[in-house]
């Protein structure tokens, strides 16, 4: 159900960025696309049929291509173009594509010890032809916050298991360690089709596609403790050493101490607290630096009560534990580690073991890349909810369509968004900055929030200018 609404512009500064300056994602320089062939490329080992979880495709979206390279500055490589139609005179329409669904909306590369490192994808194909010759899937990865990425455009080819079913998988371990160098990231990727005649095409067509790409390091598991040549680290206190709280709390304690002895005082070049929120998986690549208390004390501190919510969000949960170790490195280039320390993670008022209780809707979660004056389906497949705009060349926006509501907030929690959409206030445009979280009540009745992850603006050409997003949106049965 569509629903008109005017949109209200406002404006609003929040800060300038040079035409020729991109300091703020380290200076991406992406590598031209090969052109697409379809011919040649060898399948790769499908999976078997999976459930998975579907990532909706944006709906009705404005009839826009992607950009052509700006004069000025690192621009965003176009995904690789599909190959030409062929000659036959007759057949001129494209293959359909529906369906397209992913094992998981994020993964990890470099280890398997954090959670999935293969990303399924599968979709329905067909044509008026009744023979479709190929289904395949252009991948690339890049970090917006960091500027690494985007140097290589990847390919595999879907299985076709009948019934005008395809699938294929990606494996992060296999190339994502040379694109995002350990940094946080997304795998942006189009589906391709092509049918017997030559005719192609591609979903999403002007838009990219993405799935949160994470490096798994040895923070959620230490490689061990004991010593080195010249370091040792010895009396680990974790406090409180059971249980920390998050969420509405009142006297629990929502901070995590960790102490240790470590010694010689006059070797340690730094100490690091290294850890990550767990629960069916884990969450997150966190450090926190140690303090020096005494000769040879060090204390470090974990603000759980801060940041557990959004983890255990992440994580699909209420409860887990923190896992955490202390990492030492030495002057003359010696490093050591402690054990691992586990403590639970519980919000007020939840006891050990608590099981989380069963929503009575469905969350949608979804990430990507959005390009100026493009629109994107925030996930509960009633038709496009935003719009990325660069109003000036010192402000961006985000639009409502079709009646969402919008309200830049300080808490990346669906609930906490409820409450501050229906005190009122909200917008059909809001100012937006690096980091912002943005609350939104769909056309549909949707509650949900995003975050802003970074974006690149283009002076010269505002349609290179684009934004890094995550969302989140409770979806009503």
């Amino acid at each position: 159900m569509y629903r008109k609404k005017s949109i209200l512009l406002l404006t609003a500064a929040f800060f300038v960025i040079s035409a020729c300056n991109f300091s703020s994602f380290g200076g991406i320089n992406l590598e031209a696309p090969p052109t697409a062939n379809a011919g040649g490329q060898s399948p790769t080992t499908s999976q078997p049929a999976v459930t998975a979880p579907t990532i909706q495709p944006p709906g009705g979206r404005p009839a826009v291509t992607l950009p052509s390279s700006a004069s000025n500055g690192p621009t965003l490589t176009p995904p690789p173009n599909a190959a030409p139609s062929g000659s036959s005179a007759s057949d001129k329409t494209e293959p359909t594509l529906s369906n397209i669904n992913t094992s998981t909306t994020e993964a990890y590369y470099h280890d398997n010890g954090c959670g999935p490192t293969t990303v399924t994808i599968s979709a329905d194909a067909t044509d008026d032809s009744g023979q479709v010759s190929q289904v395949w899937v252009d991948y690339q990865y890049i970090s917006m916050s960091s500027g690494v990425g985007g140097n290589q455009w990847f390919r595999v080819n879907l299985q076709d298991y009948g019934n005008n079913y395809y699938e294929g998988s990606i494996d992060l371990t296999q190339d994502a360690d040379g694109e995002l160098q350990g940094n946080d990231g997304t795998l942006q990727y189009q589906v391709y089709a092509m049918d017997a005649a030559g005719n192609t095409r591609v979903v999403p067509d002007g838009f990219i596609y993405g799935v949160t790409a994470l490096p798994c390091f040895p923070q959620a598991q230490p490689p061990g403790g004991g010593s080195s040549n010249a370091l040792s680290i010895s009396n680990v206190v974790a406090t409180p050493s059971d249980v920390v709280y998050y969420g509405n709390c009142t006297t629990e304690n929502t901070n995590l101490n960790i102490q240790a002895t470590i010694d010689p005082l006059s070797e340690i070049a730094s100490a690091t607290i290294y850890y990550a929120y767990a629960s069916n998986g884990t969450f997150g690549n966190y450090s926190t630096a140690m303090f020096q208390l005494g000769i040879g004390d060090y204390a470090g501190d974990i603000n759980v009560g801060g940041e557990a919510e959004y983890a255990m969000s992440m994580l699909g949960t209420d409860s887990g534990t923190v896992d955490a170790y202390i990492h030492v490195e030495g002057f003359n280039g010696d490093t050591v580690d402690s054990n691992l320390i586990s403590v639970a993670v519980l919000p007020c008022g939840g006891t050990v073991g608590q099981p989380p209780q069963p929503p009575a809707s469905s969350i949608a979660k979804g990430n990507g890349t959005l390009y100026n004056n493009f629109s994107l389906d925030l996930g509960d497949g009633d038709g496009d909810d935003v719009i990325f705009s660069q109003t000036s060349s010192d402000g961006s926006q985000l639009l409502s369509v079709w009646g969402t509501e919008l309200k830049v907030d300080l808490q990346a929690d669906i609930e906490a968004c409820k409450t501050s959409i229906d005190t009122g206030n909200t917008f059909g445009a809001v100012s937006i900055n690096p980091q912002d979280i943005v609350c939104y009540k769909t056309g549909s009745g949707n509650y949900g929030y995003l975050v802003i992850n970074g974006f690149f603006l283009d002076l010269n050409d505002p349609s290179q200018s684009y934004v890094d997003i995550s969302y989140e949106t409770e979806v009503m049965p």
